[in-house]
């Protein structure tokens, strides 16, 4: 008999929408949590938790919860979650929660997907900060590359990414930049992944967009497009850079869904 999965529930910030309608297109049950019961949840751990036991008879995508709730819980962590510090996905079995960062491989599936044939020894831009940039660290040096031009409006949880990084994957340069310096940068690179969102992404937008940091044809991978009504991408075009849809992200992050 064929296993039967429990419902899915997805309290994601950013994707919620946009990966229910792909998942019941692939005959998986889910449940969109509110934003206003997602901000509930997040306001402390101890509703964080009231959240995790109403919903333990499921598995749960969600993303942004403090790691530092969570570190000493005793909870079953993932390797590449705990190196990231971040979690994407709980399940629940016999010993509790159990904690991955399914984000890592849905990336790591997309670039994949679209290499190039890529000059490692040339440095990567990434755009942003967070446990998603963190994620973007971890699975572009486990393609291989090792030089990374950090890009964020907030240099101190930059440097806090760099330290979480660089404690778990070895050997990594990792240089911050403000945005207004990548107008200075001489050396090119095959690859960046903006993963800003909000207000200050729009703010950086006008820095980016020289692409002057960028190889001929370099892959531009924009996760947030609706945050500048694709104004990234369209200069991406202009200045012959392959931009990569983030639909073809949400594709893979929707089967590793359909598995769990």
């Amino acid at each position: 008999m064929a296993e039967v999965k429990s419902e899915l529930i997805l309290a994601h910030s950013r994707w919620s929408e946009e990966l229910s309608e792909r998942l019941k297109k692939l005959g998986r049950t889910v449940q969109v949590i509110s934003s206003d019961e997602r901000q509930k949840f997040l306001s402390s751990s101890e509703e964080f938790l009231k959240f995790v036991d109403t919903y333990k008879n499921h598995s749960i995508l969600i993303d942004q919860v403090p790691y530092e709730w969570f570190e000493e819980k005793g909870w079953q962590w993932d390797v590449t979650a705990k190196n990231i510090q971040a979690f994407d996905l709980i399940r629940f079995d016999d010993k509790g929660p159990r904690v991955s960062f399914e984000f890592f491989q849905a990336l790591h599936e997309t670039l994949i997907q679209n290499s190039q044939g890529f000059d490692l020894k040339q440095p990567v831009c990434i755009i942003g900060h967070g446990e998603w940039v963190r994620g973007a660290l971890g699975v572009v040096s486990r393609l291989g590359f090792r030089r990374f031009i950090l890009v964020s409006s907030d240099s101190e949880k930059s440097k806090k990414d760099q330290a979480i990084v660089q404690k778990s994957f070895f050997g990594l340069d990792i240089k911050i930049l403000p945005s207004e310096e990548l107008t200075q940068v001489t050396e090119n690179g095959p690859l960046v992944l903006n993963l800003s969102a909000g207000p200050s992404k729009v703010q950086m937008i006008q820095d980016m967009i020289y692409f002057n940091y960028m190889c001929p044809k370099g892959l531009v991978f924009d996760f947030f497009p609706q945050d500048d009504q694709n104004y990234f991408v369209e200069e991406a075009l202009k200045a012959d850079m392959l931009p990569l849809e983030v639909s073809e992200f949400l594709d893979n992050y929707s089967k590793i869904m359909t598995r769990v």
